[in-house]
This record gives structure tokens, C-alpha cells and sequence, in this order.
């Protein structure tokens, strides 16, 4: 389920920045990441949450570009 909370953090982040809240967006995207990198940490090997954390850096990295 944490998974899915993570997943759920990146969608609302698009929502905020499509909605130009991109302070919202930012911290939204963080929690995502945070979680993502617990998972990725917690299990190597597992392919899907390593990319969930390259999802996480790539949406806080186009919001840098925002």
C-alpha cells in the first residue's frame, strides 16, 4: 500500500502543477520520493519500486524546469 500512497503523492503533484501550484507540487513530489526511496532501500532487486524512484526524481526535475 505504500506503494499505491506514492503513486498517489506523484498524481496529485501533476494536479498542482497543472493547476500552477508549484509549491504544492514540489512538497507533494517530495513525499512521493520519500517513500519511493524507503521502498527502493528496503528491496534492491525490486525493479518496480526502483522505478517508481526514477519517477519521483524525473517529476521534482521537471518542476525544476517549471
Amino acid at each position: 500500500w505504500q506503494r499505491d500512497l506514492s503513486v498517489s503523492f506523484n498524481r496529485l503533484g501533476d494536479l498542482a502543477t497543472a493547476q500552477g501550484n508549484l509549491p504544492e507540487a514540489q512538497r507533494l513530489f517530495g513525499e512521493s520520493l520519500r517513500i519511493a526511496q524507503r521502498l527502493a532501500e528496503s528491496d534492491p532487486a525490486n525493479a518496480a519500486w526502483q522505478r517508481d524512484l526514477s519517477v519521483s526524481f524525473n517529476r521534482l526535475g521537471d518542476l525544476a524546469t517549471a
